[in-house]
């Protein structure tokens, strides 16, 4: 009996051992990709960025957690940055973001956002990491409309959003009222375009 309860205790040791290194291990794994705040926001203003919008609570954005951490360390000796933002998190960039779903890719580069239309979800490792890794290489970036002024991050009308998300007794309605405000400045920005198209005719 004493031989098995020794055999126990070894073995338990062994599995909190294990634990406490996978632990401590889990932060240096994890490094290549930066967790962006409203604290270090201001770092996305410049160089090029590819990040990831997710949810903890969101599978889908689980999903590809794997493949966005080896996209991480891909790019760790090159001219990008791989980053994410957890739409849970407090002070997270996330707040100024007008997401309508999860996950969500969005790449930036020099202050200039664009979200990413392209393999999100898919049971094939390899081809989501290989669909991103060609979009940076290739600059694929270059096809895509930039986002209006009034959906990126620090915007007025963004930081205006970030506030009335931190006031939840008056959320529904604001969040209507924001909506309408959004789909306006969507409707002036079409007329114009439409308008300024005219002119050049």
């Amino acid at each position: 009996l004493s031989y098995q309860n020794a055999y126990k205790s070894k073995s338990t040791q062994q599995v909190m051992t294990l634990f406490l290194f996978l632990l401590i291990s889990l932060p240096f794994a994890l490094c290549n990709v930066i967790e962006l705040t409203s604290e270090n926001s201001h770092l996305v203003k410049s160089g090029e960025w590819f990040i990831r919008v997710y949810s903890p609570d969101c599978e889908w954005s689980q999903s590809i957690s794997g493949p966005w951490a080896d996209l991480g360390k891909w790019a760790e000796d090159k001219p990008y940055s791989i980053a994410e933002i957890n739409l849970s998190s407090r002070n997270s960039l996330g707040t100024q973001m007008w997401v309508s779903k999860t996950p969500m890719l969005i790449h930036v580069k020099e202050g200039v956002y664009k979200v990413f239309k392209g393999i999100i979800h898919s049971n094939q490792f390899r081809s989501k990491f290989e669909t991103w890794k060609s979009f940076l290489e290739e600059n694929l970036s270059d096809s895509l409309e930039p986002l209006p002024w009034y959906q990126t991050p620090g915007s007025i009308t963004m930081k205006l959003y970030s506030v009335l998300k931190d006031n939840s007794n008056l959320l529904p309605l604001l969040g209507i009222i924001f909506s309408i405000v959004i789909f306006l400045l969507k409707f002036v920005s079409v007329f114009s375009t439409v308008d300024d198209n005219k002119k050049l005719k």
